[in-house]
């Protein structure tokens, strides 16, 4: 409640970009079982506060339609991630981190800047009456 979901997102993106900094700079293979719950954590928090910024905007009569969005473009960067991955990977493994480092970088500081004007999106909802059917 102290802060809004913006500034949650633009936190744990840099979080997370600090845990693949850290993959992508590892000496030793120990290092990953330290960046790991790191990335994990804040990834999954960065992505409870998308969704939660996006109930705050969807207009309620639409919010199936729009999380239905959200959700596909989320399994399609999943699903394409790997084959992204793995043309990189072939040169040098230590390229994927490196990247994943600028994009995480890069979506703390859009996120961040362009957040608005620091209203909060954290609270839920107003409840908005569904049209009735004639």
């Amino acid at each position: 409640k102290r802060r809004t979901a913006a500034q949650i997102i633009a936190l744990f993106s840099a979080a997370a970009a600090v845990a693949t900094l850290v993959y992508a700079v590892a000496p030793a293979s120990w290092w990953l079982f330290v960046a790991t719950p790191l990335f994990g954590f804040s990834i999954g928090i960065g992505t409870t506060a998308a969704y939660t910024a996006a109930a705050g905007v969807i207009p309620a009569n639409v919010r199936g339609a729009g999380f239905g969005l959200l959700t596909t473009a989320s399994l399609v960067g999943l699903a394409v991630s790997p084959v992204v991955s793995g043309f990189l990977g072939a040169s040098s493994i230590r390229a994927v981190w490196a990247l994943d480092v600028v994009f995480l970088v890069g979506l703390a500081i859009a996120v961040h800047r362009l957040s608005g004007d620091g209203e909060r999106t954290t609270k839920p909802p107003a409840e908005e009456p569904v049209p009735e059917s004639p």
